[in-house]
């Protein structure tokens, strides 16, 4: 069993652009740990006998202010969500060397899925939680390569320049239906993509949903749905699938194939 939280840069929801990168890029290092953690266990179980566990990673911010420190009380911004969607495009990628994977808590913890009020019987689905929901018709299906073509994000740190990918992704497989993921991390622009499907594939009809907004987007009490899932417009033509992807955004797309 594998643990890796990326920690935070600034605070839960106050943080600048470069911040919005950083993180971001933090928690794509996933990728380096798993194949760095089955390697080495490889050496002494070719065989594979024993499965590479990822169960606890994610977000860790300082705790909401006014709340008990010990209880990890944290607010989940669209940051959190971007964080969420490319580690899983990661254990996606990586079918062959994760068994498991799991966010550590689900409920007012470290990076959340859903928050709730003590003094209420109130709750909110966080951006994290809506990306658990967009990506689970993963479950279940073959992971199939996908192969992202994108230029970098360029953005300081520490007065340092560092590089970021802009486009991520995953796929997988059931009987006809190809699911895509997708992310977005540039803070404000929009990318167009063209997406092949390869083997002499082609797409009968394709549907799409994004997540997307400014980069300190999050869901309160008061306003639960400030952010949720939206339908994204996908256009099919033969063996390519066109679409936009908005800003900060993470999209899941349905192809149906011929």
């Amino acid at each position: 069993a594998a643990h890796y939280y990326c920690g935070t840069a600034g605070t839960a929801t106050e943080y600048n652009e470069d911040e919005w990168y950083h993180l971001i890029a933090k928690g794509l290092k996933m990728e380096e740990l798993v194949l760095q953690q089955r390697a080495a266990m490889d050496a002494f179980d070719p065989s594979r006998q024993i499965g590479l566990i990822v169960d606890e990673w994610g977000t860790w911010h300082p705790v909401e202010p006014g709340t008990n420190p010990r209880f990890l009380y944290q607010q989940n911004t669209l940051r959190d969500a971007l964080v969420a969607a490319t580690t899983l495009d990661i254990f996606n990628r990586h079918a062959d060397k994760v068994v498991m994977a799991n966010i550590a808590q689900t409920v007012n913890v470290c990076q959340a899925m859903v928050l709730t009020e003590p003094e209420s019987p109130r709750m909110l689905i966080t951006p994290t939680g809506y990306v658990y929901e967009m990506y689970a018709p993963h479950q279940n299906g073959k992971a199939v390569r996908a192969l992202v073509e994108t230029p970098d994000i360029g953005y300081t740190q520490s007065g340092k320049d560092s590089r970021l990918s802009l486009v991520s992704g995953s796929a997988s497989l059931k009987d006809q239906d190809l699911f895509l993921t997708l992310t977005n991390s540039h803070a404000s622009q929009e990318v167009d993509l063209a997406v092949a499907l390869l083997g002499g594939a082609t797409a009968e009809s394709a549907e799409g949903r994004v997540l997307s907004g400014e980069i300190h987007t999050h869901n309160t009490f008061d306003a639960p749905e400030t952010i949720v899932p939206v339908p994204l417009p996908v256009v099919t033509r033969g063996a390519q699938i066109h679409l936009s992807l908005p800003p900060a955004s993470v999209a899941a797309i349905q192809i149906h194939l011929a």
